[in-house]
């Protein structure tokens, strides 16, 4: 089935293959597109394992947007101390008034 036919909101079970996190969420161009360079840079520098090469990453009975959400969530397993990834103060005390 050609790739515009799946809905981003149907579950689906695929293989993406991927060196880096920039690469994994190109491949979900559909639905995200990062044209930020400093952020590409950033999610470029996010890479899997030991950085051999490019991993098998198995998407299995997810949507695409499920993937993408669970796929930024790991950026901040990858990287804790990134601070592009954290709340900014007024975020989190706004978060905390509420």
């Amino acid at each position: 089935m050609p790739h515009s036919q799946f809905s981003p909101f149907e579950p689906r079970r695929r293989v993406h293959k991927a060196e880096n996190m920039l690469e994994l969420i190109d491949i979900l161009d559909a639905i995200a597109k990062v044209r930020i360079p400093m952020l590409r840079n950033e999610l470029a520098e996010i890479r899997f394992d030991n950085n051999l090469g490019k991993r098998c990453i198995v998407q299995d009975g997810l949507s695409d947007w499920d993937f993408l959400g669970l796929a930024l969530d790991q950026c901040r397993v990858l990287r804790p101390k990134a601070d592009w990834l954290r709340c900014s103060r007024t975020q989190q005390s706004m978060n905390n008034r509420a």
